[in-house]
């Protein structure tokens, strides 16, 4: 799934972002959300990287024949809406996923740290550039 997204250039924040400054409540039905954010405050924040993995895969197979970032978001955005199904999305995500420790976490955190800040440098050129255009 990875690299065919990133075959399209999809930004996976487009999505993931919402997800996680929102803890899912903007774009899981209100069941599951309550759930996750069971399992949230018992297991602590890898709980949004599993969520956040299960939805993609549980779509593997019809993200796998988009051709436009458009209608990856159309999918993933109606997958989230409609499951109803907490144990559904926390079973893909825990005994599909794989173990996942906090401190896997912070390993690639840590990897993609650079090319973040990268990112971040580029985005703000590219602000204050326009804020220079401007005057």
């Amino acid at each position: 799934i990875a690299a065919h997204l990133e075959a399209l250039e999809f930004d996976v924040s487009l999505v993931a972002t919402e997800w996680f400054l929102c803890l899912f409540s903007k774009s899981l039905p209100s069941e599951t959300t309550l759930r996750v954010w069971d399992v949230l405050f018992y297991e602590g924040a890898k709980v949004l990287f599993h969520a956040a993995l299960a939805i993609f895969m549980m779509k593997e197979d019809e993200l796998l024949l988009t051709h436009q970032v458009g209608d990856i978001i159309n999918i993933l955005q109606r997958t989230t809406h409609h499951l109803f199904d907490p144990d559904e999305l926390l079973t893909v995500a825990f005994d599909k996923i794989g173990f996942m420790t906090t401190n896997t976490i912070s390993k690639q955190r840590k990897k993609q740290e650079p090319e973040v800040m990268k990112e971040l440098d580029e985005r703000l050129r590219r602000l204050n550039s326009l804020r220079t255009d401007d005057k």
